[in-house]
């Protein structure tokens, strides 16, 4: 039994939508009376779409999770996994150095000096022993170190 279908009794044609202001217009795409409409979308629109968000982000939790679980398996908490020649860094992974150098040129990281003049190496060798005095003891206290 095919279902027939009934031939329109009257025309329809395109009507414009209603003129309105522009407050109006934005009352009516906050709800609209007449379709039930909450910011141009019906309940069982919005029931889809956070349906979908809570699945969708709940899939990128779990791959989260899942992913810091194995990562934290290539771990080994008694020691560093890349040592010394193994790593990126190598066996000479930088040098931090003492004495700072002067206040007026704090920019430079050369030490320099004259071999054989007093003069020109004396300051490197005040500021180192008032680096080290710190280390003394008696002059540190608990974890930190006195400049």
């Amino acid at each position: 039994m095919a279902i027939e279908k009934k031939a329109p009794t009257t025309q329809e044609f395109y009507m414009p939508p209603p003129q309105m202001s522009k407050w109006e217009g934005f009352k009516v795409f906050l709800y609209n009376r007449d379709t039930g409409e909450v910011l141009g979308r019906t309940g069982s629109s919005w029931a889809k779409i956070g349906l979908f968000y809570m699945v969708f982000y709940a899939a990128l939790a779990a791959f989260f999770a899942v992913m810091l679980v194995i990562f934290y398996q290539t771990l080994n908490h008694l020691e560093p996994k890349w040592k010394l020649g193994e790593s990126l860094i190598g066996t000479n992974p930088g040098l931090g150095f003492r004495p700072m150098p002067d206040e007026k040129n704090v920019e430079s990281t050369l030490i320099w000096f004259q071999h054989g003049s007093e003069g020109s190496w004396k300051p490197w060798v005040d500021r180192l022993q008032l680096f080290l005095d710190g280390y003394e003891p008696g002059q540190q206290t608990g974890h930190t170190v006195q400049p």
